[in-house]
């Protein structure tokens, strides 16, 4: 109950700090919509070559294009949030109200990794809504329920993910450059910004079984448009996908803080 109305406060600080004017506000929409233009733009140079390949997924390429940023928003997210958010309560010196913290540091890392929640959130609604509003993005209300289930279904792969990193910058001080390499790699090879089926057959095949980017974003899209059935079935095998990508997460999380307290060395000092 603590975590829970500590987390609520500490959410109301970052979006006051963040949100103090309208400036920030402004400020996101202008550069969500300088995206969204070059989406569009781009998207009217390529449909020609790409719209023949989006015939299973009822769209066009800037709907494509727009869908695969707003689903991997969250996911992307998570996989450097726990790391980016213990880094910066060093730089911001929220570190030493951390440690005063009467709650152990585990809870302390998951509140750091959750911080910035609410600022994603309104990121996915302002895209959205610029896109639907003045770029005519496709949208149907059911088929948007449906792709957000699967991303909810699978957020905790993603949980798992971060908290592997975070155990990797626990022991070693580093691995934040490595985390941002991962995650446009990984959504590069999802097919974010083309269809997968131009890659060579045996690299889809791979990741449409191991990687959780890959998985997220075609069975999103193809919910969206009502191609991709969420059965029991489907959403048994999210869960467990989900449930194993975040028990190994855990695991090297929690073999990181053992490791280090049978070290006697700190964590605190990074480059």
């Amino acid at each position: 109950m603590f975590l829970v109305r500590l987390l609520e406060v500490l959410f109301k600080i970052d979006i006051r700090n963040r949100f103090s004017g309208y400036f920030s506000l402004i400020f996101d929409i202008i550069i969500s919509l300088i995206s969204l233009s070059i989406y569009w733009y781009t998207s009217r140079i390529f449909d020609g070559a790409v719209n023949s390949t989006l015939e299973k997924y009822g769209q066009n390429y800037f709907s494509f294009i727009v869908w695969g940023e707003l689903f991997l928003i969250l996911p992307m997210y998570f996989v450097d949030s726990f790391v980016q958010g213990m880094r910066s309560s060093f730089y911001d010196g929220v570190y030493e109200s951390f440690s005063t913290m009467p709650i152990k540091w585990k809870g302390k890392h998951w509140i750091s990794g959750f911080l910035n929640f609410p600022r994603e959130l309104l990121r996915i609604l302002i895209q959205f809504l610029l896109a639907y509003l003045l770029f005519n993005l496709n949208f149907n209300f059911m088929g948007g329920m449906q792709a957000s289930l699967v991303v909810i279904l699978l957020l905790p792969a993603f949980l798992g993910l971060g908290y592997f990193f975070l155990s990797v910058f626990i022991y070693t001080g580093r691995g934040t450059a490595i985390i941002g390499l991962v995650n446009t790699l990984f959504a590069f090879l999802a097919g974010a910004y083309f269809p997968i089926n131009f890659l060579p057959k045996t690299l889809v095949d791979i990741t449409s079984y191991i990687s959780p980017f890959t998985l997220v974003l075609e069975n999103a899209r193809l919910a969206l448009v009502g191609h991709q059935e969420i059965s029991l079935m489907f959403i048994f095998m999210a869960i467990c996908l989900s449930s194993f990508y975040l028990f190994l997460g855990l695991l090297s999380y929690k073999f990181a803080l053992r490791k280090i307290k049978m070290s006697g060395r700190s964590w605190t000092n990074f480059s």
